[in-house]
């Protein structure tokens, strides 16, 4: 048989698939249905060109029902069919009506007339045994007053399958993915194949299997459609399949678009016959994009049930890469590659695609060249093969990979564990539910911490115990880490305690002397030596003392001595401008503004503070160099205006602060603490705009904090600042609608967040783990988010327990509640969410009547509102409204709860 384009000028067809072959390289397009009928070939070797001749003009019967439909309007031409939009006089319905075309019917009632008549009627009958859902139904038959036959079908309304895949295919894969892409149009070719499993159930083969075959109607029903290559078989055993010699009497017109052409499968023009498995013989017809490689053959007994396998393979392989199987220009080129049955891999017709490499196997395996190679085996497995892809069978079998991987390996270092506890969250990833993954993953946290305690690495020891949810097996580990933990803390502080006596001896000793003038006077010499001393050594206590203190939170211990050292500097005459002496002062003042803040006088530190910046500029004027503790007076004023409630002063500091930093970084570009100091501050205007609602102003800020961060030397950057900084723009990414900025920010702040040196305080880490929580959620991975809010609950209830009158660490575990409450609603777990919701109450009640922080009060009323008791929340909502308060859009939510806002109609924070 010839295997390439035949000459352009071709002599008499020795046999059908030549005839075949000349035919279809009339064909344009490779995608439309090739049926030789269409072009009045058949079996009879002696005639004398492809093309058919023209038959004599005769005059179109007006259309006519019959008895049992009334024509309305033509809805549809194919080949040599017509579909006509009907009424169904007896029950009243719309339905279509096909017919054959009368022109292509000769008026003599010839050879052809009859033999189309016998295909359209074998095309009903076959069609008439295919009742099931997927197959469009045949409701009746009858004729018209010429006696031809209206075959009477279900009307579809819907669209082709094609047309719904070519919108899909046009958009791009970060607008539409292709798993997304899969999950539209998998559950479609199920629908199909399984349509295709009936019919062969029944012994019939469609052999036209493609998208544009197939109608998606209005409610998501999938129809399969034009039977008119459909041929009957019937088992014979282990040989495979024979055609039906009783029911043989042909195949019916295509009603689709495109050209309609189907071999006789009778020995002559005259006469129907059968085409048995030995010697049968039929024109090649199908669809050349799609075609199986024995369709291109005449050889009938090569076709059967495996042939629609092959086509159920070629659409599963226009899903992976868009195109059909066989690519050409022309239906010749489409019906040689076919004929060759050579396909290129899925994976390097689409590699931008990248489609998934289990349905790429699949989708190889339908469209092997030869049938017995074919799998699966029937149409029926091809069904359970696609639901168990969508289902997850497969990800199950690859979770058990991972799994068994991971416990296996029986290593112990740190990369070995951080590999095997990644493959088990992959795991879990592709099957949450996989028996053996709680159970190995607390012994791989385990074997970190344990790993971890042995190299004195106390933090990651303490994150790897915060990971594991039974309690039995994390206490013992936490307390292993708590007195690791005491022991190198009490070291450091009986160093620091001896010292710190012995300073704070020496300074009363001193201030005390310094008040006695007859004793100074008798002593002079040694009174300035010795106040030169205690000032050094106060210095010492206002430096590494305020280090050691501050971190664990104990920093308002220092208020006392602070105090003190304030008055001993007031009764001495004031230090010259510009000394060391005056700026040992300007330090005491620091010191003392930030135990007046810790201890609540917040308004007192900034007076403190801003005679601190006062002096520090009478320092510089006279030649002293007091700059550095003056940005940090105007940050810490920035921050106390802020928590106040008044931006606007905030945002003025901040400008001044500006100024200061502009001044020195124009002399000496590369200072890095001026470098940092800028950081600092764009940090806290980014602050300042997110509680005034401005939260573009305040993503460009931190976009440019990060733009200046990258610029300094990694080792410069204090991993604590630089994750909160992330943290804080991740949250502003999710206010903008930027929710993979929010995710790679978070990863990078939980990363800095693990290399802090102190190491981050519970309610730190429970902060960066609750926003990357939040971020995940913004994402729509849901089921991850509830992962890393329970983490950060778990850490914060250990902190209010341990400290019940921290209002902070209220706070920040009544604000997570609520998060975490909000997302067990949205996942449709409405009793866990409200359990949250009044945990979160609970929580936050204890402060309402005293407490100024606005942000408090925001979480207690969401709460309220969730729980549905509006009564108690309406006070709180009411002065919240009334104070301006913005917060991630607290307005528009309590909106919903039937709450107006007091501002003006065109406020973005009115109610909608």
């Amino acid at each position: 048989m010839p295997s390439d384009v035949p000459p352009s000028d071709p002599a008499v067809p020795e046999s059908p698939e030549d005839a075949a072959t000349l035919a279809v390289a009339a064909l344009s397009d490779p995608g439309a249905t090739f049926d030789p009928r269409g072009l009045g070939l058949s079996l009879d070797h002696t005639a004398r060109s492809p093309v058919r001749p023209p038959t004599p003009a005769h005059r179109e019967v007006p259309p006519s029902g019959g008895d049992e439909f009334e024509l309305i309007e033509p809805i549809g031409r194919g080949g040599f069919g017509d579909v006509w939009l009907a009424e169904q006089v007896p029950l009243g319905r719309r339905i279509a009506v096909k017919r054959l075309r009368p022109e292509l019917l000769q008026a003599d009632g010839g050879t052809d007339s009859r033999l189309l008549e016998a295909m359209f009627l074998g095309e009903a009958r076959i069609q008439a045994r295919l009742e099931h859902p997927n197959i469009v139904p045949v409701y009746d038959l009858d004729f018209d007053a010429a006696g031809r036959a209206l075959l009477g079908m279900q009307r579809v309304r819907g669209q082709p399958w094609q047309e719904w895949l070519d919108e899909d295919l046009a958009r791009p894969l970060d607008e539409l993915p292709v798993a997304d892409f899969l999950d539209h149009h998998l559950p479609v070719l199920v629908a199909v194949a399984q349509a295709v499993a009936f019919a062969h159930s029944r012994g019939v083969v469609h052999r036209d299997l493609k998208p544009q075959q197939v109608m998606v109607g209005e409610f998501g029903e999938v129809l399969l459609m034009d039977w008119g290559l459909a041929m009957l078989v019937e088992p014979t055993g282990a040989q495979g399949l024979e055609l039906d010699p009783e029911q043989q009497e042909g195949v019916s017109a295509d009603p689709g678009p495109g050209p309609s052409l189907e071999g006789d499968r009778a020995s002559t023009a005259a006469s129907a016959g059968t085409a048995r498995r030995t010697g049968g013989t039929l024109v090649p017809a199908g669809t050349p994009s799609y075609m199986a490689p024995e369709q291109t053959s005449s050889d009938a007994s090569r076709l059967g049930p495996w042939t629609d396998l092959y086509l159920l393979g070629g659409c599963l392989y226009f899903l992976l890469t868009g195109t059909p199987p066989h690519r050409g220009a022309r239906g010749i080129d489409a019906f040689v590659a076919a004929r060759r049955g050579e396909i290129e891999p899925a994976e390097d017709r689409a590699p931008d695609r990248k489609p998934p490499a289990e349905l790429c196997r699949l989708a190889e395996s339908l469209l092997a060249a030869d049938p017995d190679h074919r799998r699966p085996a029937d149409a029926r497995s091809v069904v359970e093969a696609l639901q168990g892809y969508l289902t997850g069978a497969s990800r199950r079998r690859r979770a058990r990979g991972l799994v068994d991987r991971a416990a296996r390996d029986g290593r112990s270092d740190y990369d070995s564990l951080t590999r095997r506890l990644s493959a088990l969250r992959e795991a879990e990833r592709l099957w949450g539910e996989h028996p053996d993954i709680p159970q190995l993953r607390v012994r791989l946290l385990s074997t970190y911490a344990d790993a971890a305690l042995e190299k004195g690495d106390l933090r990651l020891a303490a994150v790897q115990a915060e990971q594991i949810e039974d309690a039995t097996v994390r206490q013992p580990i936490e307390e292993r880490v708590e007195r690791a933990v005491g022991r190198r803390r009490s070291l450091r502080l009986q160093r620091r305690a001896a010292l710190l006596a012995s300073l704070l001896l020496l300074i009363a000793v001193v201030v005390v002397g310094a008040a006695s003038t007859s004793e100074l006077r008798r002593e002079r010499d040694r009174a300035r030596s010795a106040r030169a001393e205690a000032e050094d050594l106060l210095t010492f206590l206002l430096g590494d003392v305020r280090d050691e203190l501050e971190p664990i939170g104990r920093l308002a211990a220092l208020e006392p001595m602070a105090r003190r050292a304030e008055a001993y500097f007031e009764r001495r005459e004031p230090a010259p401008a510009g000394s060391e002496e005056e700026r040992r002062r300007i330090e005491a003042l620091d010191l003392l503004a930030t135990t007046l803040a810790v201890g609540g006088d917040v308004r007192g530190a900034i007076e403190v503070r801003e005679r601190a910046v006062t002096m520090s500029r009478r320092h510089d004027t006279a030649g002293g160099d007091a700059s550095d503790l003056r940005v940090l007076q105007l940050l810490a004023m920035t921050q106390h205006r802020s928590d106040l409630g008044r931006p606007e002063d905030a945002l003025a500091t901040l400008d001044a602060l500006d100024r200061e930093i502009d001044q020195r970084l124009a002399v000496r570009p590369d200072d890095i603490d001026w470098r940092l100091h800028r950081l600092e501050g764009l940090d806290l205007r980014g602050i300042v705009l997110f509680d005034q609602g401005r939260f573009e102003e305040s993503f460009a800020t931190y976009e440019r904090l990060l733009e200046d961060a990258e610029r300094l030397p990694d080792e410069e950057i204090d991993p604590a600042l630089m994750s909160f900084s992330l943290a804080r723009f991740a949250v502003l990414a999710g206010e903008t609608d930027r929710p993979e900025a929010a995710l790679e920010a978070t990863a990078r702040a939980l990363d800095l967040g693990l290399q802090a040196e102190p190491p981050l305080s519970p309610r730190d880490q429970a902060f960066l783990e609750a926003i990357r929580g939040s971020a995940l959620i913004d994402a729509g991975r849901r089921e991850e988010a509830g992962d890393w809010l329970a983490r950060s609950l778990r850490r914060l209830r250990t902190a209010v327990s341990e400290d019940p009158d921290n209002a902070e660490n209220r706070l920040g575990l009544g604000d997570q509640l609520r998060t975490a409450g909000d997302n067990l609603r949205d996942l449709g777990r409405s009793a866990e969410a409200r359990a949250a919701w009044e945990e979160a109450v609970k929580v936050l009640e204890p402060a309402r009547e005293t407490t100024s922080n606005l942000h408090l009060l925001d979480v207690l009323s969401r709460s309220l509102l969730r729980l549905g008791r509006s009564d108690e929340a309406r006070p709180l909502v009411e002065r919240l409204l009334a104070e301006g308060w913005t917060h991630r859009g607290y307005r528009r939510d309590v909106a919903d709860y039937g709450f107006s806002s007091p501002a003006a109609e065109d406020s973005p924070f009115a109610a909608p």
